[in-house]
């Protein structure tokens, strides 16, 4: 009978489910320690509290008893009577309410008859009573919190066993582990890179036997697949550059004929002749200009340059549109907007000014308090248009400012408490320098800080 093989699939998928168990019954066990934990802590709370208004009230049973005039009795009183109402709130059970309320109506028969007459013969019996389940209450807060401990300390020794059996099941099952994994599964994976090994020193033919569990059969099909693929890659990058300098040539061999049917030091050809040579020479440089300007278009695609889509804009109307998203999205803040009455024009791709002026607003309002101020204008310096954000927030420190354009660099002061990963300004700087534009920066500690973008008139850039 052959004997069955187990997949990697199988394998992890029974270790994740065991693993998940032991999770869940860890997790369970927590949550119903963290509950009983919490029961007990909230029970000795309340306990060591009644006890405490229990002693403090019959403190103040005593000093009433030899209060000598009204207002310091009345004290008393008041104090009794608010620590009996916190033990009534604090009681944790049915007995311990009980012994409060039938305390709480002695204090007050005690404290009825001494206004009365702090003479009456019954005075003293009364003080007794409520003394004594003063005392009873105290006792059974004691006992109470004596019990909490004793279910918090079974509930302890209970999860240290619980953990020592899971550490201990987790450790057996991470052994068992690292030996299948050793005996079954790492045999091919070595057999597979040793093989990538080989096909990556240049030996195409390189491939991996086929063997081991199922997952790892499948990786070295893919990867034999892949070699296959490369190699066949391969033979048509060869070719495809053969056919580059098939097709360079073809022209460059055009025009070298052309060139020689004009001989230095003989007549030339007939004119109709010519005609046809410089048409052909045109036909061929015109192909040779498509060719190269098509390698240029993919070089530019896989290098990801920057391109800019200028026009003219009124920047106005973009900074505007800006602030009414930031009005719209952050409520909290104060925005204060400030344009000129006349249009500012300015060559610059409308998409890219929009995130210029949208990460600044957008630094301003986390940097700054909720609520706080920022101010946005917009107004001409001599041959520039400025726009200059304000916060009145925390500031950049000299030394921070030296390297707030770079990459991942940001304002010591909002490191911990503003989330983000500081390539803000660093895009700001790279869209202003494209526009031809510059970009300042002025602050001072704890009192804000002012960005300005400058970028070139429409009609000054023309």
């Amino acid at each position: 009978m052959p004997k069955p093989q187990f997949t990697l699939r199988t394998i992890l998928t029974a270790i994740t489910v065991t693993v998940a168990v032991l999770a869940l019954a860890v997790t369970g066990s927590l949550l119903l320690l963290t509950e009983y934990l919490s029961r007990s802590s909230t029970q000795l709370a309340a306990s060591v509290e009644s006890v405490r208004a229990a002693e403090e009230t019959q403190i103040a049973l005593l000093m009433h008893e030899r209060a000598p005039d009204r207002a310091s009795a009345q004290t008393d009183e008041d104090e009794m009577l608010g620590n009996l109402s916190d033990m009534r709130r604090e009681a944790t059970s049915a007995q311990a309410a009980s012994l409060v309320e039938q305390a709480e109506a002695l204090v007050r028969l005690y404290i009825d008859t001494a206004r009365s007459n702090r003479h009456a013969p019954e005075l003293a019996e009364r003080h007794r009573n409520a003394y004594r389940v003063l005392d009873e209450i105290s006792d059974l807060n004691v006992s109470q919190a004596r019990q909490a401990r004793d279910t918090a300390a079974r509930w302890d020794r209970w999860l240290h066993a619980a953990s020592i059996l899971t550490t201990a099941l987790v450790l057996g099952l991470a052994g068992w582990l690292v030996w299948w994994m050793h005996s079954q599964a790492f045999q091919p994976v070595f057999a597979l890179a040793h093989a990538m090994e080989r096909f990556g020193r240049g030996e195409r033919d390189a491939r991996a036997a086929e063997t081991g569990p199922a997952e790892l059969r499948d990786m070295v099909v893919r990867f034999n697949q892949m070699a296959t693929q490369l190699s066949a890659q391969r033979e048509a990058q060869i070719a495809f550059l053969g056919g580059v300098a098939h097709d360079l040539r073809n022209p460059l061999s055009a025009l070298s004929t052309s060139v020689q049917l004009i001989r230095p030091g003989e007549p030339l050809p007939p004119e109709p002749r010519i005609r046809r040579t410089l048409e052909l020479v045109r036909r061929q440089l015109a192909k040779l200009e498509r060719m190269i300007n098509d390698f240029m278009d993919m070089t530019k695609i896989d290098s990801g340059t920057l391109e800019l889509h200028t026009a003219p804009h009124d920047l106005r109307k973009l900074v505007r549109e800006v602030v009414q998203l930031f009005e719209a999205t952050a409520p909290e803040q104060r925005i204060e907007l400030s344009l000129p009455q006349e249009a500012l024009e300015a060559s610059c791709d409308s998409l890219r000014v929009e995130q210029i002026v949208s990460n600044l607003m957008s630094n301003a309002i986390k940097y700054s308090p909720s609520a706080s101020k920022v101010e946005i204008e917009l107004f001409r310096d001599v041959n520039e248009a400025v726009i200059a954000v304000r916060d009145y927030g925390v500031g950049i420190s000299p030394e921070d400012q030296q390297h707030l354009f770079e990459p991942f660099r940001r304002a010591g002061l909002g490191q911990e408490a503003i989330p983000g990963a500081g390539l803000g300004l660093y895009v700001v700087r790279r869209l202003v320098d494209a526009h031809c534009g510059r970009i300042e920066v002025e602050s001072v500690p704890g009192h804000g800080a002012r960005f300005s973008v400058r970028l070139p008139l429409a009609d000054v850039a023309a």
